[in-house]
C-alpha cells in the first residue's frame, strides 16, 4: 500500500487491513510505503523488478492519499526557494487531492528476453525539488 497519509500510523496497520479484506494468502506479505504523488509509480516499478527477479508471481498495488484536509492551498501556489530563485511551484489542490486506486501486476514466463509479450518494458524515474514536498510539524523531528 502507498499513502501519505495511513489511517493508522504504526506496524503498517493500513496494508495488512486491506490485505485481510481482499481475502489474500497468510503468506502474502503486505506493508505500508509513505510516499505521495509518485509513490504509486515507484511502487509499481518495484513491484516489476520483484517479478522480473523470479521472487514473487503476482503484486497487488494500493494506492490511496487523503491530503485536502491538510494541505494549506498558500504553500501549495506561490512560489518557493529552489537554488536561491523563486520558483512557481504551482503545486494546486489538482496535484495534492484525494484518491485511490489499485492494480494487479503479474508476471507469465517468456519464451525469450526480446518476445512481444505484453508488460512494462522499462521505466525512468528520480527525485528532485526537496524543497516541495515538506509539511511542516509532525513525525519524530517536529512532535505536534
Amino acid at each position: 500500500m502507498v499513502t501519505v497519509t495511513p489511517d493508522d500510523l504504526n506496524f503498517c496497520h493500513d496494508a495488512m487491513l486491506v490485505h485481510q479484506r481482499l481475502g489474500c494468502r497468510q503468506d502474502a506479505f503486505a506493508f505500508v510505503i509513505d510516499s505521495g504523488c509518485g509513490g504509486a509509480l515507484y511502487t509499481i516499478d518495484t513491484a516489476r523488478k520483484m517479478i522480473d527477479g523470479g521472487t514473487y508471481r503476482t503484486i497487488a498495488v494500493v494506492a490511496s492519499n487523503f491530503t485536502s484536509a491538510f494541505v494549506d492551498r498558500q504553500v501549495f501556489t506561490g512560489d518557493v526557494m529552489v537554488d536561491g530563485r523563486p520558483l512557481n511551484a504551482c503545486l494546486s489542490m489538482y496535484l495534492f487531492g484525494d484518491g485511490a486506486g489499485a492494480v494487479v501486476l503479474r508476471g507469465e514466463r517468456r519464451e525469450r528476453a526480446d518476445d512481444d509479450a505484453p508488460g512494462i518494458l522499462s521505466s525512468y524515474g528520480g527525485a528532485d525539488y526537496l524543497q516541495l514536498v515538506v509539511r511542516e510539524g509532525g513525525g519524530a523531528l517536529r512532535p505536534p
